[in-house]
């Protein structure tokens, strides 16, 4: 190797420990958006993320909500190992991100949420994915966010 090639070299594993020490999670972001795996998206729509709380454990509800997403033909792009997170599109042909979160209450509590950056979506997959698991599970509690799920009349005052 002559010392020109040395120097690129030299340059470039420069470069890429630069990269990964300075930006490593931003790369992989970016990385999974262009292959279409990223959960940024659903993750930030959390805060409007509508939820219900079941009484099953967090590995039992969410195998039966992938099970769910089957019957119902979501596409499922993302599994958490951890079994925390599911990210689906709402169908092969409709790529709407939407992600479902388990969080643990209790040992044999679970609070599901469900989040899109689509009030659409996240409502269409919330109405499903619950109704499903309400047949399944017994609720521990109801999130208030959920109330938007069933229209309320309201009375105007003039």
């Amino acid at each position: 190797m002559n010392n020109i090639q040395k120097k690129n070299l030299s340059i470039i594993l420069t470069y890429l420990l630069c990269i990964h020490l300075a930006g490593c999670v931003a790369i992989k972001q970016n990385v999974k958006g262009i292959l279409g795996l990223s959960t940024k998206e659903i993750e930030q729509s959390r805060l409007t993320a509508i939820s219900k709380t079941f009484l099953c454990n967090r590995n039992v509800c969410y195998d039966k909500t992938k099970e769910i997403l089957k019957q119902i033909q979501a596409y499922i792009y993302v599994q958490n190992p951890d079994k925390t997170m599911i990210a689906i599109y709402v169908s092969e042909n409709d790529t709407t991100p939407v992600g479902i979160f388990f969080k643990d209450v209790d040992t044999d509590i679970t609070q599901v949420e469900v989040s899109s950056p689509s009030k659409y979506a996240r409502d269409l997959i919330g109405r499903k994915l619950f109704s499903n698991l309400e047949s399944s599970f017994s609720l521990a509690s109801t999130n208030t966010d959920s109330e938007h799920l069933v229209p309320k009349l309201e009375k105007r005052i003039p």
